[in-house]
């Protein structure tokens, strides 16, 4: 039986801090945002094709689809130059926000009454560039 632990052990304490990280990233929601969570679920759309369109028309779009999920963008000056070609089927409309902010590299916060959509993490345009010049072509 010992012998059988001293096997076992390594690989279950690998198991558990291998899924700590998992286990972080679920968050506790209030009642509100579970339910605006839970709509999102539910509305399952049966195609969604953007090609080459503007993010805020593909914002747009979604909107249309249910006009009862508030969509808040906190702007940044690069989302104007973001262009999304994304075909999902049969899939909710949760799941399509979260493609179509992952496929232009922003996330979305689930407040109590609204979505907020805001640049990622891994957002890399420089808004302290106050000058007016549009140098906006230099490689240096």
């Amino acid at each position: 039986m010992n012998s059988m632990i001293k096997i076992l052990f390594p690989f279950a304490t690998i198991c558990l801090l291998l899924s700590a990280p998992l286990l972080a990233e679920e968050e506790e929601h209030n009642p509100n945002q579970a339910s605006l969570i839970n709509k999102m679920k539910g509305i399952i759309i049966p195609e969604l094709s953007f090609d080459d369109l503007d993010f805020y028309e593909a914002l747009d779009s979604m909107r249309k689809i249910s006009d009862d999920i508030n969509l808040v963008v906190v702007p940044n000056r690069g989302m104007h130059h973001l262009d999304v070609t994304l075909k999902l089927k049969n899939i909710s409309y949760f799941n399509a926000l979260e493609y179509l902010l992952l496929v232009c590299g922003l996330e979305m916060r689930v407040d109590d009454h609204a979505v907020v959509i805001l640049p990622g993490e891994d957002w890399h345009v420089d808004d302290d560039d106050d000058d007016d010049d549009d140098d906006d072509d230099d490689w240096f």
